[in-house]
């Protein structure tokens, strides 16, 4: 953690802080303040601000013109009077404040309020609202996850754990129902102390249906107001960014939404349905659009090239977008349809947008971070990840990643504690569900880079007893064999994950568990019949 001033930097959690509160940096403007800061001791060149920036992208002197002006703009400076940037014209830029370094404040992820929101229960009479309870929590557990002073859980484990809640290792816990009943809603919510099943807040809400985003947005505020006390007005403000909606369109995005996140061809199928019934019913729904985006691209990385799915990715992406401009998650999709199109360079540009609108955005910096390690950014896709991994400290996604791109990059006390990370949660998650295949693959991966060979096979047999045709389960435990030196059996388990469906070309070329197979010629005739992203089909 660097201080200057009022401002707090710390590079490794990305984040900027003016007087306790994070201010919303672009992601070139922060690395151009991260890096004029560490080397505060000399004059830094154009040059090498747009080699270490921009590293291999080519752009003209006028982008960081604009990224400079960006800063000072952010740290409330003046090129004619500057206290932090100095310009020295034709030559460079040098940081001249006076900094103080030391541990992060107690804002660090072990010391926040955590909370977990579990889905609401549904009292409707036909008890047939139960994606509209689970959108609802939904909705709080992303309003509250933007503010950095909370630790939010994750959807996944919340609603794993609706019947256990202590076993989620939180401190608090927000419940509730809904009852519905033709246009009007009744929405009762409890803020709960977990050690001591103290009631914090409660509230019951009866109003129309189309009062729905001003609850949600009332349950957000009050929520955190009761953990964090006063709110800054950045805050607030990150609370009420709610997407409005009419009621019947916002009904068929939860439900798309629900079906999403089973991730399997059939339920991103349904979902785009539900996404296209939103949309039609309001063709201004950006959100929809860019949830159709989303499983049009999953349906084609991990299920079929059909160029159907490339090509409505695309539109749906750019309508996100053309509506919405201000919407994080439109330039998110947008910069998934450009990996698709083999467009790189452009997604990143959008990525970063993204990260810039929301900066705690986990999709967006995993999503991005897997782009920057396929194109040979290792250090830059480990800032990313790590970014993810503390936004969503329950989440397994990131610090198994982590596992494989320190592996890769030689940084092996690193992978070693990333891998430690990974087999917590997985052990975790798998108290939940035993049946999870994806974590058993991943505590299986984590227990053989920590030595623990047997109980990595031994998770790998479950995998297998419970789906040995489960496209997760046949590439993870390829790269535990691959890693173990069994290659025929990797081999075998790759061959059955591309047959059913998986065909992500860049990441099976990239992933250093794989290294091993790579030379080999049943690997390469794999690679030879799979197109890579921007080809189409073979």
């Amino acid at each position: 953690m660097i201080r200057f001033g009022e401002f707090e930097l710390d590079a490794e959690r990305h984040f900027l802080r003016r007087g306790g509160e994070e201010l919303h940096v672009e992601p070139k403007v922060f690395r151009v303040i991260d890096y004029l800061v560490r080397n505060r001791e000399r004059l830094v060149t154009k040059e090498e601000l747009l080699d270490k920036v921009w590293e291999e992208t080519y752009v003209s002197e006028s982008a960081l013109t604009r990224v400079i002006r960006d800063a000072r703009r952010v740290l409330d400076d003046s090129s004619t009077s500057p206290r932090w940037i100095r310009t020295l014209y034709g030559k460079g830029f040098r940081f001249i404040g006076e900094i103080a370094e030391g541990p992060a404040p107690a804002v660090s992820s072990d010391s926040r309020p955590t909370i977990a929101v579990l889905p609401f229960a549904d009292l409707s009479e036909a008890r047939d609202q139960g994606f509209f309870c689970e959108g609802l929590a939904d909705e709080i557990i992303n309003a509250l996850t933007k503010l950095e002073r909370l630790s939010v859980l994750s959807r996944k484990s919340s609603f794993e754990a609706r019947q256990e809640p202590q076993k989620l290792g939180v401190d608090k816990v927000l419940d509730g129902s809904v009852r519905k009943a033709g246009d009007r809603l009744r929405v009762t919510v409890h803020l709960v102390d977990v050690a001591t099943r103290r009631n914090l807040w409660s509230e019951r809400y009866d109003r129309t249906a189309n009062d729905l985003f001003a609850i949600q947005e009332d349950i957000a505020e009050q929520t955190a107001s009761s953990l964090l006390g006063v709110l800054g007005e950045h805050e607030h403000g990150l609370l009420r960014r709610t997407p409005h909606a009419q009621l019947s369109a916002w009904e068929f995005y939860l439900r798309g939404r629900q079906l999403a996140y089973q991730e399997i061809r059939r339920s991103l199928e349904a979902a785009r349905q539900m996404y296209a019934r939103a949309v039609e019913i309001e063709p201004s729904f950006a959100l929809a659009f860019s949830g159709m985006a989303d499983a049009l691209a999953d349906l084609y990385l991990y299920h079929v090239r059909d160029e159907q799915y490339r090509a409505g990715c695309a539109e749906a992406s750019r309508r996100a977008i053309a509506l919405d401009p201000g919407l994080a998650e439109a330039h998110k999709s947008r910069a998934q349809s450009l990996v698709l199109e083999g467009k790189f360079d452009e997604a990143a540009e959008e990525f970063e947008t993204a990260i810039a609108l929301d900066p705690r955005s986990f999709d967006a910096h995993v999503y991005y971070g897997r782009l920057l390690w396929t194109h040979g950014r290792g250090e830059a896709a480990v800032q990313h990840l790590e970014r993810a991994a503390a936004i969503r400290p329950d989440d397994y996604a990131a610090p198994m990643m982590l596992v494989q791109i320190y592996y890769a990059l030689g940084r092996e006390s690193d992978r070693h504690n990333a891998a430690l990370r990974t087999k917590t949660l997985t052990a975790k998650r798998l108290e939940l569900r035993p049946d999870d295949v994806r974590a058993l693959c991943m505590n299986a991966e984590a227990q053989y880079v920590l030595g623990e060979k047997t109980g990595a096979m031994g998770q790998i047999d479950r995998a297998y007893a419970i789906d040995p045709h489960d496209v997760c389960t046949l590439y993870n435990s390829a790269c535990v064999f691959s890693l173990d030196g069994e290659l025929e059996r990797a081999l075998d388990a790759i061959e059955g994950a591309v047959r059913g469906g998986y065909t992500y070309r860049e990441w099976l070329t990239s992933d250093p568990d794989l290294v091993a197979l790579r030379e080999h010629p049943r690997f390469q005739a794999l690679m030879a019949e799979l197109p890579e992203l921007g080809e189409g089909e073979r």
